[in-house]
């Protein structure tokens, strides 16, 4: 396990001089992707003028990178925030296992507006940029073929999200229509977004991590197998073709949700949902706004996306097991606050 180092803006040295009270510290780690290992205070008693530095310590226990992470502190009340600002953004990218730590020094009034002990729970919230990716063998053989299908393999990475494919499997010969869905659960505790239009730095905004509830990108990557299928004139061709696939309309197909790409020279073709099309590629606002409405997650958890395929056929007894991938991108944000509480006094000096 690695840990980044950071020291210009997390190392910080505390200088708590008349602090009364020990720290409070919490280590259960909180998280399937990037986990909140603990949030602790060094100090949870002071007095006027008094500093404590809050720690928040992270670590990727996911398979993914996390990146673009990001950091905020609230709920502190009147603690003045000293040398750095409420929102932070952490500098570089964990990897699998890397772990690090964001830290906040608080330093209490010189004077309580009331003379009594003043009670504060500050919570901090954490934004991070992650993906999810999941594949399922499919295959497909001759309408000649008989027998047993081989093992077909499936898998997913770990993280905040749980996601399935469904093919028809085994498909024999040409098939029409043929669907690929991909189901995607939200199994972390927290906030997903689309990650549009996030602030870091500001001590007057919060982080503002994109709309909540919305993916920013789903995509599904289906072979292309050239020459090795029969088309009904039996004439070479791809073993999967984009069911509504149009060559008058260039690069850009639509397939159910997605628009695809058939041009591609990786031998897939790449069907995408993405934020940024919205803007690039169509043209009226009823349909951005119907595009968008494809990344939405119900209930803010679980979707459900399709694609469909034509297969032709391998011919004879011919088979094949193809490969079929899925991505999908997202903002995830954790919270502090249910795991994680801290409770920092100011009492009035003696």
């Amino acid at each position: 396990m690695k840990r980044s180092s950071i020291t210009a803006m997390f190392l910080l040295t505390v200088l708590a001089l008349g602090c009364t009270g020990g720290g409070q510290k919490t280590t259960t780690s909180s998280g399937i992707g990037l986990a909140i290992v603990s949030y602790s205070a060094d100090y949870s008693q002071l007095f006027p003028g008094d500093a404590t530095l809050i720690t928040m310590v992270i670590r990727n226990n996911g398979e993914r990178t996390a990146d673009n992470i990001a950091a905020q502190l609230y709920r502190y009340g009147d603690l003045n925030i000293e040398t750095t600002e409420a929102n932070q953004a952490l500098g570089n990218p964990l990897q699998k296992l890397d772990e690090d730590q964001i830290s906040w020094r608080l330093t209490a009034p010189e004077e309580l507006r009331v003379q009594m002990t003043n009670s504060y729970s500050p919570a901090a919230r954490v934004c991070y940029d992650y993906s999810t990716v999941v594949h399922q063998d499919m295959f497909i053989t001759g309408s000649d073929w008989r027998g047993t299908p081989p093992a077909l393999e499936s898998g997913v990475t770990t993280g905040p999200f749980y996601a399935l494919l469904e093919v028809n499997t085994p498909i024999r010969g040409a098939r029409n229509n043929q669907p690929i869905k991909l189901n995607v659960d939200k199994i972390d505790n927290g906030i997903v977004a689309d990650g549009v239009g996030l602030t870091v730095g500001s001590t007057s905004k919060i982080i503002e991590f994109g709309q909540t509830g919305y993916l920013h990108s789903v995509q599904i990557l289906v072979p292309m197998l050239d020459d090795t299928c029969l088309d009904s004139n039996s004439n070479v061709a791809d073993c999967f073709v984009i069911e509504d696939e149009d060559t008058a309309t260039a690069n850009i197909i639509e397939s159910g949700d997605f628009l695809c790409d058939s041009t591609s020279t990786s031998g897939y073709y790449t069907c995408k949902l993405d934020t940024n099309t919205i803007e690039t590629q169509l043209s009226t606002a009823a349909k951005k706004e119907s595009y968008k409405e494809k990344l939405r997650l119900i209930g803010g958890d679980t979707g459900l996306f399709r694609l469909y395929v034509n297969t032709n056929n391998p011919g004879g007894d011919l088979q094949y097991t193809a490969r079929v991938r899925a991505e999908f991108d997202y903002k995830f944000c954790k919270d502090t606050t249910m795991d994680f509480p801290i409770t920092i006094t100011v009492s009035p000096s003696t």
